[in-house]
């Protein structure tokens, strides 16, 4: 067999076994891996509870929806108990307006975060609204944060290494 022709084997089972299986395989997991950017669930909240989406503040910052009463961050649950307490207390601030989060629930395991973040207004009070929106709103299991509490300050397990020295002075330099 000519070596051209083997090449053009070896380019074709390549092509039929490798390349097009991953070109499947990326397209399959892209469409399926989030049906909406964030961009899609802010616009439908935000529309549905009279707010204006994206107005931006003199530093820069923008909002991703102004409420007559609310400034709101939204973003998916990951993000969100991280992030999403931060810029909306900040958003609140800047436009004399309460804060709010708006939580993407897309999956089961958003549960967790939307725990955290709860637990995280509930511990510290500041004066936070949340909402959930997505495919798994409102279908979280009561969590516990409310009973949340403080944790006891850490002790060393151990005593000290050695009895406590005084400095010296110049009265005990040469001791």
């Amino acid at each position: 067999m000519p070596a051209f022709t083997l090449r053009v084997l070896i380019a074709i089972g390549l092509l039929i076994y490798v390349v097009i299986p991953l070109l499947l395989y990326s397209s399959f997991t892209s469409a399926t891996s989030l049906a909406h950017d964030e961009a899609y669930y802010q616009a439908i909240w935000c529309a549905s509870n009279e707010g204006i989406t994206e107005v931006r503040l003199p530093d820069q910052a923008r909002i991703d929806c102004l409420t007559p009463t609310y400034a709101i961050e939204v973003d998916f649950a990951e993000k969100a108990w991280k992030e999403g307490v931060g810029q909306a207390l900040w958003y609140g601030l800047v436009t004399r307006r309460k804060p709010g989060v708006v939580v993407i629930m897309l999956e089961e395991r958003d549960c967790k975060y939307l725990t955290r973040l709860k637990g995280i207004v509930n511990w510290t009070q500041p004066p936070i609204t949340v909402w959930q929106t997505g495919a798994f709103a409102n279908r979280c299991p009561a969590g516990d944060w409310l009973e949340i509490d403080p944790p006891a300050p850490l002790r060393p397990p151990y005593e000290p290494f050695a009895p406590y020295i005084p400095p010296l002075n110049r009265e005990n330099w040469d001791q």
